[in-house]
């Protein structure tokens, strides 16, 4: 334990001095390829495309947050972390990264500037996603076409035989209270996850925080003391975590009007994992018929008038089938809307997927009065597969 721990650091050191976080493959290793599913070379491949987005000049402007609300890059740890999970996330991104690379049109686009930044990774790594769906299956993709009213442009057409279509993609953005509340949960997590990064004795199965601090954010002055203690939070919650492994007190405990958890001993052949993590909850359902509303009226005038169109919403929180619905039905029979063929909700969410690193929720309401029925389309089958 005491190598692989020095192991580990040494890594971390040379990485942190060069930024070439590559110099050290630890991908190379036999251990992730006894299944046969991929190949040293297809993983080269993948983790070369990485290190073009992701280069040395990134890695080293990447800091440790210090205030808790600022939050790392999401692979930022990844990259220097060994173990399947890391592995095969790395492996996906890196390969949705090299067929779009590969791509003759430059369809990445700002995309790479967009994964680049700690803010925008989530919002971009399922643009990403899709557009290597389309592409590996067979699909021609051109982005912002000349589509919509005036100089108006969707965000790409999707070409496959006799199908085509276009697809606008909208992001819900989260209100600034909603914003405080997630960036309050993801910093007290990050704290409590990096904390743990370099033990190797335990596997945190999840991390819920308490009702009480729960009920505080759903107000003004209770997310006011939370923005306050929130360090103190993640330190009660680190300390109580370690001194469980160190004892080796494993199964479900409960930090008193702070934390639930649970712990299992760590197993040789079983990867380390982050899982289940429950924070804080987004004050959503005020402001959801507002952004729906509005990502519809703007994808009315984006999408092209003579063509079947598809609307992606991408929310950062779940919002319910039955939301959107109120706010799109009324209006689908509307001749100014018939274009949009359907509308595709996706939730995106951190889950336990060993494979993924996002993993997505996604439904398609249809329109009953559009110009086409895209039920069946190769686009609408490639959208619902996100991180499938």
């Amino acid at each position: 334990m005491v190598g692989k721990r020095s192991k580990i650091l040494h890594r971390l050191d040379l990485a942190l001095q060069s930024g070439e976080w590559w110099a050290i493959p630890w991908w190379q290793d036999e251990q992730y390829y006894l299944d046969g599913v991929y190949s040293k070379a297809h993983a080269e491949q993948a983790f070369a495309a990485l290190a073009q987005v992701f280069d040395a000049k990134w890695f080293l402007q990447q800091k440790m947050p210090g205030p808790l609300h600022q939050v790392a890059h999401p692979i930022f740890g990844e990259l220097l972390q060994e173990g399947l999970m890391p592995f095969h996330r790395l492996l996906r991104l890196g390969n949705d990264l090299h067929t779009v690379m590969q791509h003759k049109g430059n369809i990445l686009g700002d995309l790479r500037r967009r994964l680049r930044h700690h803010q925008e990774f989530w919002g971009a790594h399922p643009e990403l996603e899709l557009f290597a769906h389309f592409l590996r299956g067979g699909s021609t993709i051109k982005r912002n076409p000349k589509s919509g009213s005036g100089l108006k442009r969707a965000e790409f057409e999707v070409v496959k035989g006799p199908e085509t279509v276009f697809i606008e993609i909208k992001h819900l953005k989260q209100s600034k209270a909603n914003t405080e509340i997630t960036n309050i949960s993801n910093g007290i997590f990050y704290e409590v996850i990096f904390a743990l990064a370099t033990n190797k004795s335990g596997i945190l199965q999840y991390l819920e925080l308490s009702d009480t601090l729960r009920q505080r954010a759903k107000t003004e002055e209770g997310l006011g003391k939370l923005r306050r203690e929130c360090l103190q939070i993640s330190q009660q919650i680190k300390s109580d975590i370690l001194n469980k492994i160190v004892n080796g007190q494993w199964g479900h405990h409960i930090i008193d009007d702070i934390a639930e958890y649970e712990l299992s001993p760590s197993t040789d052949d079983q990867p380390k994992a982050y899982c289940s993590l429950s924070g804080l909850p987004l004050r959503y359902e005020d402001e959801a018929n507002k952004l729906v509303t509005n990502a519809l009226e703007s994808a009315r005038v984006q999408l092209p008038k003579d063509s079947p169109g598809i609307l992606i919403v991408i929310s950062p929180f779940s919002l319910e089938r039955h939301i959107v619905e109120s706010v799109v039905n009324p209006v689908w029979s509307d001749e100014a809307y018939r274009h949009i063929c359907g509308l595709v909700l996706v939730y995106k969410y951190f889950g336990s997927s060993t494979a993924n690193l996002l993993q997505y929720h996604c439904e398609l309401i249809l329109n009953p009065y559009g110009i086409q029925d895209i039920t069946h389309f190769s686009a609408t089958r490639e959208i619902l597969s996100l991180g499938k």
